[in-house]
């Protein structure tokens, strides 16, 4: 019924444009995974083990 009621509505674009967006996002974001370089991998490793760069550092400068 749900589907009758799409298909003489003409709205089924609607989950076509939606589909072709989330393909289009995904296939963006594993390429932008799989192209990065090694050195921003290793720096984004390293990122909540950095001594003084977290939150915690910030904050313990501004009351100190």
């Amino acid at each position: 019924m749900m589907r009758e009621v799409v298909q003489n509505a003409g709205l089924a674009w609607f989950a076509e444009v939606g589909l072709a967006i989330f393909v289009v996002a995904f296939v963006a974001i594993v390429a932008r995974a799989l192209l990065m370089k090694r050195s921003e991998i290793e720096h984004i490793e390293r990122l909540p083990l950095d001594e003084g760069q977290g939150a915690d550092a910030r904050l313990a400068v501004r009351e100190g």
